[in-house]
């Protein structure tokens, strides 16, 4: 272990001797491939890794040979082994994974004090456990009671790591019934039924059938309910019965109020039990435009109305045409949300749908100076051109000199084009979390643009002091196959763009937690229905060229289904259509579509929405100098507006936009 410290003693940057212009990557590509192989002997636990490694002890990336390397012997490692790796590559994200790794090490070997050393800083509830063992172990003195009911009280399962301290709750008779209940409840409330069984085993004997109840009122709620009438009116069946009326509600309101009601005669469930039940009755007919909405939120106490709540009682009443009721609703949102650029701009259009054409353009006027989705439609409602103010990138020139200062950030360039994508991410983020200045992100940003990783560039842009470097915000990656799919599939290709953007931020490999995949993040089963519908086989569906093609023309059919209206296109895109079809059916304001997108059940489509008619029109300014009036996007396509090049208020700055 002293040799393989020796071979590391020298590691550091390279230095960027040549200027602040140079290229830093530029003489490690010509090293890459050695490199790679190198990492990959380490990985393997090759003997020859050490002598492939003197030949990258000035890599910039020598830290994560030695990693590497030292995760394949975690066990056999003396503590001084890593010590010595964290001391001199203590700011590399992997050493906190390193750091993680090796507490159960030290704790199995008895080292408490070392334990101690190595989680100090680390969050998460294992890492406390392993770090509260070690100080137990020492006789450290520590409010030990309080410490371990409140790792107890915790509403989800606790890592292995925790049990020794569970199990000395329970020696200093600390885990008592009262506890146990405590417990139970907040695991309930949090819809763990797993946890809610064990903990229900823990009960006393006489107690343990009534509190399973809480768990199958999680489970199966309509079950719980129909055969709640005969129970107590106190202790558990009471709480599960109010759990299963707030289960209940998410899937159908009218029959979990009617067992509301049915069972409150005879339980009479004080207003603040009540509250849950009722909020939850009230925000799911919301969500479902039920005329009964305003009499149900005005069941729930006035204090358990939150923020949610009141704002779906606004997009029911919208939802239903009743335009007065809306804009007395609005009033009632507390003023954070009433001031946020969604809700003031939906006052406004109900001013001018109910003629206060002078308070609306008011709002309009205030919202439009802004650059999104809200000031876009504003400025389009005023007839006049939106706002648009788009700040000049840095020259690679200033990009690089950036990189002397940051080590990081040439660790993170070259892991990305090493094909190491997580350790990459995790450079980023440290990065991202380290550049506190406009510039500094914005140079970064260069850099990762110019490599293709469009995702790092975007997500280092996200804040509102860099929204304005929308060549690097809005890039035209992958420009010939987005161009061509969309010519192919008659869409608009200023469309596509924004779809592979919202979607993937233009990364070909990313991939959803659903399983779509790609740069417009398709399902197999719709890659494979639309490359039928197309003639052929899907083929290498997750390639860009291909996903593009089959992605668009999925959109197009979409855009087809819909009689050209853009805006349920995407929302089917994102939700399918068979829900949006269902939104459709339900409401009265579909001849409102900026009002529609804005009752849009689902936070994530609605959001999606929005979104994507906000980068279209960015992107028709980028491909043609001249965006369209927002509410060009909200016709149908053979009543599309005329384009107009965006104003900016703060004259004389910016760039074009090619």
């Amino acid at each position: 272990m002293r040799d393989m410290r020796a071979v590391f003693c020298l590691l550091f940057l390279i230095p960027l001797a040549a200027s602040a212009a140079g290229d830093p990557l530029r003489p490690l590509a010509e090293r890459r491939e050695a490199f790679a192989a190198a990492l990959a002997a380490a990985e393997r636990g090759d003997p020859g890794w050490e002598r492939l490694a003197r030949e990258f002890a000035d890599h910039p990336l020598a830290g994560y040979l030695e990693y590497a390397a030292l995760s394949r012997q975690l066990e056999r490692l003396d503590r001084a082994a890593v010590e010595d790796f964290l001391a001199r590559h203590g700011e590399l994200p992997v050493a906190a994974t390193l750091r993680r790794r090796f507490l159960p090490i030290l704790d199995r070997r008895g080292e408490h004090r070392a334990l101690i050393g190595l989680a100090q800083g680390l969050s998460g509830t294992e890492a406390e456990c392993f770090r509260l063992r070690a100080e137990l172990a020492l006789g450290e003195a520590r409010p030990w009671p309080e410490l371990l009911d409140r790792l107890w009280l915790s509403p989800k399962s606790l890592p292995a790591a925790c049990d020794p301290l569970l199990a000395l709750h329970r020696r200093l008779g600390l885990r008592t019934p009262e506890r146990i209940r405590e417990r139970l409840r907040l695991a309930a409330a949090a819809g763990e039924a797993g946890l809610v069984r064990y903990l229900s085993g823990l009960l006393p004997e006489e107690e343990r059938r009534l509190a399973l109840l809480m768990a199958e009122a999680i489970q199966n709620p309509a079950a719980v309910l129909a055969k709640g009438e005969p129970w107590p009116s106190e202790g558990w069946p009471r709480e599960a019965l109010l759990i299963a009326v707030t289960r209940l509600a998410r899937r159908d309101p009218d029959r979990a109020e009617a067992h509301f009601e049915r069972l409150k005669r005879k339980h009479d469930w004080r207003p603040e039990e009540a509250a849950p039940a009722l909020a939850a009755i009230a925000l799911h007919s919301a969500l479902r435009f039920d005329e009964r909405t305003e009499t149900r939120v005005l069941r729930v106490p006035e204090a358990e109305r939150n923020a949610d709540l009141l704002a779906w009682r606004v997009r029911a009443l919208l939802a239903r045409g009743v335009f007065p009721e809306a804009f007395a609703a609005l009033a009632a949102l507390p003023p954070q949300t009433r001031e946020e650029p969604r809700f003031r701009y939906l006052a406004a259009r109900l001013d001018e749908l109910q003629g206060r054409a002078e308070d609306a353009a008011r709002i309009y006027r205030e919202l439009a100076q802004a650059t999104h989705w809200w000031a876009f439609l504003a400025a389009a409602r005023l007839g006049v051109q939106p706002a648009l103010c788009s700040q000049k990138k840095p020259s690679r020139r200033e990009a690089w000199a950036l990189a002397q200062g940051h080590s990081g950030l040439i660790r993170a360039l070259e892991l990305w084009q090493l094909g190491r994508r997580s350790w990459a991410e995790a450079e980023w983020q440290q990065l991202s979390n380290a550049l506190a200045s406009p510039e500094a992100r914005a140079k970064a940003a260069r850099l990762a643009a110019d490599l293709g990783w469009h995702r790092a560039a975007i997500q280092m842009l996200a804040g509102e002091a860099t929204q304005s470097h929308y060549r690097l915000r809005f890039p035209l990656a992958y420009r010939e196959p987005v161009e061509r799919a969309a010519r192919r599939a008659h869409l608009e290709p200023a469309l596509l763009f924004a779809v592979a953007r919202a979607e993937s931020a233009f990364d070909p490999q990313a991939q959803s937690p659903a399983g779509a995949f790609g740069l417009v993040q398709l399902l197999p089963a719709t890659a494979k229905a639309t490359a039928r519908r197309l003639g052929g086989s899907p083929g290498d569906w997750r390639a860009p060229a291909r996903n593009l093609e089959l992605g668009a023309h999925y959109l197009r059919s979409l855009v087809d289904r819909y009689q050209g209206r853009v805006w349920l296109a995407l929302a089917a895109y994102n939700a399918g259509p068979a829900a949006v079809d269902r939104w459709l059916a339900r409401s009265a304001i579909a001849d409102h579509p900026d009002l529609f997108i804005e009752t849009i059940p689902f936070r994530e489509t609605r959001e999606y929405v929005s979104r994507v008619l906000a980068f279209a029109m960015i992107y028709r300014w980028r491909l043609e100098r001249r965006m369209p009036s927002a509410l060009a996007w909200l016709a149908p396509e053979e009543k599309r507006l005329a384009l107009a090049a965006p104003h900016c208020p703060a004259a004389g700055e910016g760039e074009g936009p090619g």
